[in-house]
């Protein structure tokens, strides 16, 4: 099967990434850095876009919207949720 694929018997092995997976790479990097992350949602699940129904589709603006309005709903549930201190410790140090 080795012949097959290589025609020799001792095939060299790559040492070095191929220079298209190092630009993806740095592409995936970048990009990375742009995007917000909201959380893992383990409950979604994928479904067949050959049954869901027209109505269900939405423009990208409107994606944007909604994300933009659960990334404010979420700051504004941290803030009302949250525990105020009631207490101030405070260390005085003296030589």
């Amino acid at each position: 099967m080795a012949m097959d694929l290589y025609q020799t018997n001792d095939p060299k092995k790559p040492t070095q990434l191929v220079q298209e997976v190092k630009a993806l790479k740095d592409d995936i990097a970048q990009q990375c850095k742009l995007v917000k992350f909201l959380g893992l949602f383990p409950s979604a699940k994928s479904c067949n876009t050959d049954i869901m129904s027209k109505e269900s589709v939405i423009s990208i603006d409107q994606f944007r919207a909604t994300i933009d309005h659960v990334t404010s709903t979420k700051s504004d549930f941290y803030e009302l949720s949250r525990e105020r201190a009631s207490e101030a410790v405070v260390f005085l140090c003296t030589e």
